[in-house]
């Protein structure tokens, strides 16, 4: 099944993978570390009166909407992408009780060192959310505000690379036969089975020639001790 489009944006959004956010009417980036909250309104850091905290001063005064957008970053050679994000909404600068409240979030996905100073020497801002748009498979999708805001970031995106490395490298013949297993036993009888991507919802499966097949999991797991838990008999027993 895979995940969501909700599920995709906010993941994307999260604050893991880098993004660039600009004016939505300009081409000019701005440097600005960012992540999110748990309705996924993008946060913004800015060291105090820097260039940066003086333009999205201004933004915010005027209220002029920024553009977060962040392209994902396949965990391997040759994994397929979940696409790119584009959040866009009106900023807002929190004073500083309501900034450190914020940076406890912020620092769940993306712990820079400048959150320390957030409320003395450091500001964030928040992106009232307007429009998310996901590009996934080639195609655009708006999303509604309310479901992407009912969304949750996947919990095991910021492992995904070191996870699918770890299979790779350590137990490459037993998660092979297993996915080869679970394919033919849908009805898909395959010779070479790779797991290229992993959320927690399962594996999406190399076939050979740039098929993509879905093993999915007999429920959702909620970090990686979960994944741990529930691959150990493949792993470590040859339960197929």
């Amino acid at each position: 099944m895979g995940p969501t489009l909700f599920e995709i944006a906010r993941t994307l959004a999260f604050g893991r993978v880098a993004g660039t956010v600009k004016a939505a009417a300009s081409f000019d980036a701005l440097p600005v570390p960012h992540a999110a909250d748990e309705q996924g309104r993008p946060l913004l850091l800015a060291r105090t009166g820097s260039g940066v905290d003086r333009d999205l001063a201004g933004l915010a005064r005027r209220q002029v909407p920024v553009v977060l957008t962040v392209d994902d970053h396949p965990p391997l050679p040759g994994s397929p992408s979940l696409g790119r994000v584009r959040v866009t909404g009106l900023p807002v600068r929190l004073d500083p009780v309501a900034g450190r409240a914020a940076a406890h979030a912020f620092a769940r996905a993306n712990p820079v060192a400048d959150l320390l100073d957030v409320g003395v020497s450091a500001a964030l801002y928040r992106v009232e959310v307007q429009q998310v748009r996901v590009r996934h498979q080639h195609t655009w999708h708006v999303l509604d505000n309310a479901g992407y805001a009912a969304g949750e970031p996947d919990p095991l995106h910021e492992d995904e690379q070191h996870l699918l490395a770890d299979l790779a490298g350590h137990h490459a013949a037993e998660i092979g036969a297993y996915l080869r297993t679970r394919l033919a036993a849908a009805g898909t009888p395959v010779k070479r089975a790779v797991p290229m991507r992993l959320d927690r919802y399962g594996f999406t499966v190399a076939t050979g020639a740039g098929v993509w097949h879905r093993v999915d999991f007999p429920a959702p797991v909620g970090d990686a001790g979960e994944l741990s838990t529930l691959l150990h008999g493949v792993l470590f027993h040859g339960d197929l």
